[in-house]
């Protein structure tokens, strides 16, 4: 291992809204130094598993908790991140007992947090010029131990001033591996501010053992490949001693020692690589036409057994591409195989191109062609691919590389990748567009009347807990929501979201007066996680359909500035909100139903059983909102 990134991962909420939230979120837990545990007993250095500091970060996730490391530090080589991870250590060996002894005095441990904010900046500073030396990363290598019962999906976001990159990796019970390619995150890494994340899917209260959380880059590329993958460079993650934190352990294998990186085939096959002619089909496409071609016995049987271990097919075949993509399209085969090659190029350099593009070590290919010719390139150029003839289709999956784990998740690997295809494609034709960033998660917002306890005691945290993102800051109580709820003359709407990644549950509400001539926003909340995600503009959007559909021509929002809400001001004013007029301290905002609002069709917006009132009507009368 060459480099590995100088991460330092601290424990926080989703849902920050410090320093409010520790007062009135009823989630809010105490440390030791007041302020909210969202682990259950901090990030504890669990020695069972191996890593760079024979421990791995042994994490519970508490509801809204998540990892999270700003993007201000450098890399070093593993030895140098060693060596700063002992010497942290040592220091905190002398620190934390003065800081506990100062408890009485200094109840918020200000001691340790000066400490680490000093280290924190020495790391950065220390290993920053070694990261304008180009150090360009090969990989976001997210290694877990998961020991529970069922699998975990895990959200991996990066953010800067908003969310610019988000993904999910599906942990199933026991170890897993898994590696976001840096060229995939590189555009979205750059400039200062920046933070990654990593939380559980859809709040699951869960524990995790992360043994390696970090950018890396390769001393060679053979270490990526599966003997590498049992214990590269951990990821730098200072631990910081938590007094009373519950010790809990579990046995777990040592990891095995690293490869040699020669140029052998790995031990297991990740990837197929088809030829066409007279190996997927019997004949030649351009000399025998489409129509005269058919596949051999056992290909399809061959190529859905291997899809369904995860192992994946692609092709690599000397052709005419769109004839031969068309034939393979036509036999109903197209949706099986990711990253095709099919051109006149060499084949050892379309399988090096497709190993890349794949982020998979070339060892783990199989070539099967039925050309001496070719197999022979192959083998000369890429010792480490095996390669085999078309007349042993039919018993390959007797061979021990094909004799692979089969988890949750390797039936869906091949769906995953082809996912991948379509986010580059996507990625490549908008450039730096975020919209198109955007729409290519598929988001989706569903709006419904909180109706079961679960969700209004949700609507009742986001109301007592928003900050950033609340219109009125008005904070409710239980029975104040109740009579809220319960007002005819009041549309009450909780939204919760989703996307192709994960299920962000329940992350706004609002609630509009219908009782004058106008409709009133009177309270709008909404979750972090989904700022400046365009969610905001989709609902205003329905609201403007459906609200005019009642007969108004404009809606009125009530605006009381605070020092941490002109984030919701400044999205509704990219909505179309204007300044009407201001009173005791509230402004009135009004949106005007004679304009369209701006990416107000990039979140698609469901609305189950809402029933609209007439701003007319008065309390008491509901007109339902048109399909």
């Amino acid at each position: 291992m060459a480099l590995a990134s100088a991460l330092v991962w601290k424990e926080h909420c989703i849902e920050c809204a410090i320093p409010d939230c520790y007062s009135v979120c009823p989630l809010f837990v105490a440390r030791a130094d007041n302020k909210c545990a969202r682990f259950m007993y901090g990030i504890y250095a669990n020695t069972r598993f191996n890593g760079l500091f024979d421990f791995g970060a042994d994490v519970h996730f508490r509801r809204w908790g998540k990892l999270e490391a700003r993007l201000v530090g450098g890399a070093d080589s593993p030895r140098r991140l060693r060596q700063f991870a002992l010497l942290d250590r040592a220091t905190l060996s002398v620190v934390s007992p003065i800081a506990s002894g100062l408890a009485r005095v200094d109840p918020k441990r200000k001691l340790n947090g000066l400490y680490r904010a000093v280290s924190e900046r020495a790391i950065a500073r220390v290993t920053r010029p070694r990261s304008r030396g180009g150090a360009r990363f090969d990989d976001f290598v997210i290694e877990v131990y998961n020991p529970n019962p069922e699998p975990v999906g895990l959200i991996v976001e990066v953010q800067r001033d908003r969310p610019v990159y988000r993904t999910s990796v599906l942990l199933a019970p026991g170890p897993n591996l898994h590696r976001i390619a840096y060229r995939e995150l590189e555009g979205f890494l750059g400039g200062q501010g920046g933070r990654l994340l990593v939380y559980p899917e859809n709040d699951a209260e869960v524990r995790l053992v992360f043994q390696w959380l970090d950018l890396v880059r390769y001393t060679s590329r053979s270490e990526a490949g599966p003997k590498a993958s049992k214990s590269p460079a951990r990821a730098s993650i200072p631990i910081l001693p938590d007094e009373g934190m519950g010790k809990q352990e579990f046995a777990a294998q040592p990891a095995d020692p690293r490869g040699s990186g020669r140029p052998d085939p790995a031990t297991k096959v990740k990837c197929l690589a088809w030829d066409l002619d007279n190996t997927l089909w019997s004949g030649v496409l351009v000399e025998d036409g489409p129509a005269a071609l058919n596949l051999r016995p056992g290909v399809v049987e061959l190529i859905k057994d291997l899809d369904a271990r995860g192992i994946l097919n692609t092709i690599v075949s000397k052709n005419d591409h769109d004839m031969a993509w068309q034939k393979v399209t036509d036999l109903g085969l197209a949706e099986y195989f990711v990253s095709p090659a099919i051109n006149w190029g060499p084949k050892s350099a379309n399988l090096k191109a497709i190993a890349e593009v794949l982020n998979i070590d070339i060892s783990t290919f199989v070539l099967i062609d039925d050309s001496a010719f070719e197999r022979g390139e192959v083998a000369a150029a890429l010792p480490q691919v095996r390669v085999v003839a078309e007349t042993e289709i039919g018993m390959l999956m007797g061979r021990p590389e094909f004799d692979v784990p089969v988890s949750v998740e390797s039936a869906g690997r091949r769906l995953s990748y082809l996912a991948e295809d379509k986010r580059r494609a996507i990625a490549a034709s908008s450039g730096d567009s975020y919209e198109e960033f955007l729409k290519s998660c598929e988001m989706k917002t569903v709006l419904f009347a909180p109706t079961n306890p679960d969700e209004r005691e949700r609507v009742l945290e986001l109301l007592l807990r928003s900050n950033q993102l609340n219109l009125s800051t008005r904070r409710y109580t239980e029975s104040e929501l109740e009579a809220v709820l319960a007002d005819n003359s009041i549309l009450s709407l909780a939204f919760r979201c989703s996307d192709k990644f994960g299920d962000y549950g329940i992350v706004g509400f609002l609630t509009i007066s219908m009782a004058g001539t106008t409709p009133f926003l009177r309270d709008l909340v909404i979750s972090c996680r989904i700022a400046k995600k365009k969610v905001e503009n989709a609902i205003f959007t329905w609201l403007v359909t459906n609200l005019g559909a009642t007969g108004a021509a404009n809606l009125e929002a009530g605006y009381l500035p605070t020092p941490r809400n002109h984030v919701l001001l400044d999205t509704l004013t990219e909505v179309g909100f204007v300044l009407d007029n201001e009173r005791d301290g509230i402004q009135t905002l009004n949106l005007t139903f004679d304009r369209e609002i701006p990416a107000g069709a990039i979140v698609d917006v469901v609305a189950n059983g809402v029933q609209m009132p007439s701003p007319t009507a008065g309390p008491g009368k509901r007109r339902a909102a048109p399909s």
